[in-house]
């Protein structure tokens, strides 16, 4: 099975997160900007995507990673939950809207049925399933995965769901299975922490092996679908087989029984049926097949986040030298003095594209200068060269945020070159810059506050550099947590500029409110029109009288 297009998230919904109560459906554009006052919640939207990024790099032994050194730190579960949340859960949905192709033989339990038919002979079956995966027998059909979550309790995983279409299938952990609202006790069903993942495995009890869950649905479907098993006939094995390849997924229970009464065994067949409870469990199987594909995707695309932190390191005079190998910048860019001179010491290529850069988006350029044992930080202004720490914190604030958005943006370029290059020096990039090899996965770039110590020229000079990247750079995205009204207003203005492309859709605002009253709504999403007008601006939102 696959799933079609690019891998990224259309949404994303935090439930009992700190401020964050229910933040309902947060649609994600290629740049989406958070604003509103402080303690209302938007640092804990944004260190979300931190949050599951250190999660699933690293080994460990709770549902979540809540603190990591060279991440972001919410402390702990107790820490972290809503202090007014009323069912002691945190919960996170995230919405995907993705089509996979499902092979129907991917949903036959082989091992479970050859315990069945023990007079079968293994390797023959074996060959005779091979040989239909890739034959024209072989069956496929489409889903649409509208979404996948999860939920915690006492930091142990309590629920897992997932929506196929309007089918929603939840696995909820020492109670069962819930299709549809319809409840199906299990109570051995676990959900268990699963490293370098975001979703966890799903077992039938914990001494049973990881099929078990999917062993006990498929012997509940054989069982309504009232199929007669001799375990001596191997005949009977392989008409089973053919009968389970016949069934398809449809959108809902009348559309699933039509289906099946016009295959032959069911039609044909005089046992009464319960098709509502045989859709309901298959829904149920396949939903738990997938399951580890929709792991794989969400895990891929927080793997792929970047994040800048609003504190972020100042400027030293020197820098010991560290051989070590960096691949992408740091939280707080403390990483940036090595990385920059790796490539200012050896790789002249990326280094003029890195100037280039610098000067094009803001009229500066940083560099390395070797002092033996240690190196200094360059800035070359229009009055000079400098070092990093005898110039304003804007150049060493905006600095890891130029350098982030700069791998990504270069991606592409470098790729392009490894590709057509056999040169030594392509080899020795290809081996030293292996972030930048792969160009066609979304990436995605959190930052939070980057006006930090930025004159308006500079925020607007920023607001610039997105505007062009989600113009001209289809994988990358934004997250931007923000007080800055220049950079609002520059990227309306930009929006407005451009008379033949209508660039307004792939900006989100969202207005993050304060609000004591459960009834109103805690976060508000804008956009711009084609004029650059921002609709449904709340009057005096970023006032200060």
């Amino acid at each position: 099975m696959k799933l079609g297009g690019n891998v990224d998230m259309k949404s994303i919904r935090i439930k009992g997160l700190r401020a964050i109560d229910d933040s309902g459906d947060i649609e994600l554009a290629r740049c989406n900007i958070f604003i509103g006052a402080n303690g209302t919640g938007k640092s804990t939207i944004l260190r979300t995507f931190p949050l599951f990024k250190q999660t699933c790099i690293k080994r460990t032994n709770a549902p979540i990673l809540w603190y990591d050194q060279e991440g972001v730190d919410l402390g702990s579960f107790n820490e972290s939950i809503n202090q007014k949340s009323n069912d002691g859960k945190i919960a996170f949905t995230f919405g995907l809207h993705k089509q996979l192709d499902i092979d129907s033989l991917d949903l036959i339990e082989r091992n479970y049925l050859l315990t069945k038919y023990k007079k079968a002979n293994r390797k023959k079956f074996r060959e005779y399933i091979f040989a239909k995966v890739f034959s024209n027998d072989s069956v496929n059909f489409s889903v649409n995965v509208n979404s996948v979550g999860f939920s915690i309790e006492n930091d142990k995983f309590s629920e897992v769901s997932v929506r196929i279409d309007d089918n929603e299938v939840i696995f909820k952990s020492g109670y069962g299975l819930i299709v549809n609202g319809t409840k199906y006790l299990l109570k051995s069903l676990n959900l268990l922490n699963s490293t370098y993942s975001i979703l966890p495995s799903i077992f039938k009890n914990n001494t049973e092996g990881a099929n078990s869950v999917k062993k006990y649905l498929f012997d509940k479907l054989i069982h309504l679908l009232n199929f007669p098993i001799d375990s001596k006939s191997e005949n009977g094995l392989y008409k089973l087989v053919d009968i389970l390849q016949c069934i398809q997924y449809k959108t809902d229970s009348n559309l699933f029984k039509k289906h099946l009464m016009e295959c032959d065994f069911f039609k044909n067949s005089s046992k009464k049926l319960n098709y509502l409870k045989i859709y309901n469990i298959y829904i149920s199987l396949l939903a738990f097949t997938i399951l580890n594909d929709l792991d794989n995707l969400t895990t891929n695309y927080f793997k792929n986040t970047i994040y800048i932190a609003p504190l972020r390191a100042t400027a030293e005079r020197f820098y010991r030298v560290q051989g070590i190998s960096i691949d992408e910048v740091d939280s707080t860019g403390n990483n940036i003095p090595m990385l920059l001179n790796a490539i200012s010491k050896k790789e002249n290529n990326l280094l003029e594209l890195w100037n280039k850069f610098t000067e094009d988006n803001f009229g500066i350029r940083y560099f390395t200068e070797d002092n033996g044992s240690n190196v200094s930080l360059k800035i070359q202004l229009k009055n000079g060269v400098f070092n990093l720490a005898d110039t304003g914190f804007g150049y060493s604030q905006i600095l890891p945020i130029l350098m982030a958005i700069w791998q990504e943006s270069i991606r592409k370029t470098i790729s392009h070159f490894l590709k057509n290059n056999n040169s030594i020096e392509a080899r020795r990039l290809s081996e030293k810059f292996q972030i930048y090899k792969n160009n066609s996965e979304q990436r995605t770039i959190v930052i939070e506050q980057p006006e930090l110590h930025l004159h308006p020229k500079m925020q607007s000079q920023f607001a610039k550099l997105i505007f062009k990247c989600v113009k001209e750079i289809n994988n990358i995205n934004f997250i931007i947590e923000t007080h800055s009204k220049q950079i609002i207003e520059t990227l309306g203005y930009l929006i407005d500029s451009e008379k033949e492309s209508s660039y307004s859709k792939e900006f989100n605002i969202y207005l993050v409110n304060d609000i004591e009253d459960s009834s109103s709504q805690k976060i508000i999403k804008t956009n711009f029109d084609d004029n650059g007008i921002i609709l449904e601006w709340p009057i005096g939102f970023m006032d200060g009288y």
